[in-house]
């Protein structure tokens, strides 16, 4: 069976496999918090922003496809959510569906792209593992990937899904105000941003693959912590990856209702933004890649602490994105961390 999917199923399946392998406690979905994945402007190409009622038309075709069920309200809760059903019905496993999503939800992709950005999906050993999985995927009697020919100027291969038609060849993005409800491409909408990545490409390329992390919450320890990292890595010549972290705001275990314009992923971004222009200026000495990610930031830091140089953290935190940098957090992450961790609190460097 040929399946052709619309843009929207495709950005509504995807993002179904993406919080149930990420966020398994809030799956399955609201249509309030579908939608608002469906609209994250962090690991996504094309950036959209959808209606509820398109989401709901999208989610509705998929499980008359077979592809998506509604779960009906039981056990107090009352609203209907939404599951995909793509392994029973492509007959693939966890681990495919993981690469699936991210093709789906990211465009085209090499196999390095593919092993970094399923790392809290799924598991895979290395290189070799994913493209046995690709291979796979590619070898069934209906292919769901496909090797795409190296263009001018790529060093590496990339794979597509062939699942239907989601510009997975457009490298261009329209830039200009969000069209409601159409699916257009939203451009970038935070003053300064643009300059600020264009300043430091040419630094992240230059950097070797050396990377510190640190834990950034808006706080005034961690503060210290990113101007601590920061004159570390232009010591060692490393990028700065910047990491702070963003959850559904619940209330006893309840989904609770958002507004429209809710984006809480977009708004944490914002902030780690401000606070790195902030601290470092607008136009830092170092390569800073800026990682926005779902989830409890003690788990978040200890698998980006994977093949990084160090971590820095603060000790305490309370500022704009919900108190990120905890006590216990930090403490978890000097337990749990594959690198060294260097914890700044009460003004001394420990």
């Amino acid at each position: 069976m040929t399946i052709e999917l619309s843009e929207q199923e495709l950005r509504v399946l995807g993002c179904l496999v993406e919080k149930e392998l990420t966020t398994p406690q809030q799956y399955p979905l609201t249509l309030n918090a579908l939608t608002v994945a469906c609209n994250q402007s962090s690991n996504r190409f094309p950036v959209v922003h959808y209606e509820e009622h398109t989401v709901e038309e999208a989610v509705t075709s998929a499980k008359t496809r077979g592809l998506a069920r509604f779960v009906h309200p039981s056990h107090g809760r009352s609203a209907i959510r939404y599951a995909h059903t793509l392994e029973e019905a492509l007959d693939v496993d966890r681990r495919q569906t993981a690469l699936l999503a991210v093709l789906i939800l990211r465009g085209p992709q090499t196999p390095g792209e593919l092993r970094s950005r399923t790392e809290r999906m799924a598991g895979f050993e290395g290189l070799s593992d994913i493209e046995s999985e690709l291979d796979r995927l590619a070898g069934k009697s209906e292919p769901l990937v496909v090797r795409l020919a190296r263009m001018p100027g790529q060093k590496e291969v990339r794979y597509a899904h062939l699942l239907g038609s989601s510009q997975q060849g457009s490298e261009a993005q329209t830039t200009g105000p969000p069209t409601r409800g159409s699916g257009h491409v939203v451009g970038e909408q935070t003053a300064g941003v643009g300059d600020l990545r264009r300043n430091t490409m040419s630094q992240v390329e230059d950097s070797e693959g050396h990377r510190i992390v640190v834990g950034v919450d808006g706080s005034p320890s961690s503060k210290r912590a990113l101007k601590w990292a920061a004159r570390q890595a232009e010591l060692t010549n490393a990028t700065l990856e910047v990491v702070t972290t963003w959850e559904f705001p619940t209330s006893f275990g309840w989904a609770l209702p958002f507004p429209a314009d809710f984006d809480p992923e977009r708004d944490a971004r914002r902030a780690v933004e401000s606070t790195i222009e902030e601290v470092l200026g607008h136009a830092p000495a170092v390569g800073v890649a800026i990682k926005v990610v779902e989830g409890h930031p003690a788990p978040v830091l200890v698998d980006l602490s994977r093949g990084a140089d160090m971590l820095v953290v603060g000790s305490r935190g309370h500022g704009e994105f919900s108190g990120m940098l905890l006590g216990s957090v930090s403490e978890h992450c000097v337990t749990n961390c594959h690198c060294p961790v260097l914890v700044l609190r009460d003004g001394r460097d420990e």
